[in-house]
């Protein structure tokens, strides 16, 4: 006797019940981690990410945002701006001009965050570490460098756009954009007469 039972099921069907599996999956794996969704690999649920609303930025590479009342601070991948609020340093040349391009770029607005698998999830200051796109499809870390307010920093690991950063950051030193310009970071000279 033949224990097991054919089941003819239509290939909608099937694509039904595998959409509903995965978002129990997402449901259960977000009520284990607390309802913190931004900090595994099931972050990434469409293809553009996730979506948050940035509610302040730090400075050139670190912003602030909300995500389902949840707020965190995120540091860019793959970037580095001048200095504008470490507490041992001082501001540092272009830092200004890097934190208001983002802060017109980005604040208050909403966009779309990525992780990368090669980065780890979060900084050793807690910070999420992520790439940051408009609804429009502009990559804001790329951006930053390949406008002279950033440059390209690989902290540990390569990175998934390591190559293309570098590709903007050369085009950038060799256009003498942004902090790159002749005279972006010439010391200011008062006149007197």
């Amino acid at each position: 006797m033949n224990k097991f039972v054919k089941v003819r099921i239509s290939k909608g069907s099937l694509l039904f019940l595998i959409g509903l599996v995965m978002s129990a999956l997402i449901a259960l794996e977000s009520l284990i981690s607390g309802g913190n969704v931004l900090s595994t690999e099931a972050e990434v649920i469409e293809e553009k990410g996730v979506r948050v609303q940035v509610v302040d930025v730090v400075d050139g590479d670190t912003v602030r945002i909300v995500h389902n009342t949840s707020k965190k601070v995120v540091r860019l991948i793959g970037i580095d701006s001048p200095e504008t609020v470490h507490p041992q340093k001082k501001v540092e040349c272009f830092g200004k001009e890097a934190s208001d391009k983002l802060l017109e770029l980005i604040d208050d607005r909403w966009v779309y965050i990525h992780a990368d698998n090669s980065q780890g999830d979060v900084d050793r200051y807690g910070r999420l570490l992520r790439y940051i796109f408009l609804e429009n499809g502009t990559h804001i870390n790329e951006h930053m460098i390949s406008e002279g307010y950033a440059v390209e920093y690989t902290y540990d690991e390569p990175y998934m756009y390591q190559s293309s950063f570098k590709k903007a950051q050369k085009n950038a030193q060799d256009s003498k954009k942004g902090l790159w310009a002749d005279n972006a970071c010439a010391p200011s000279v008062d006149v007197v007469l």
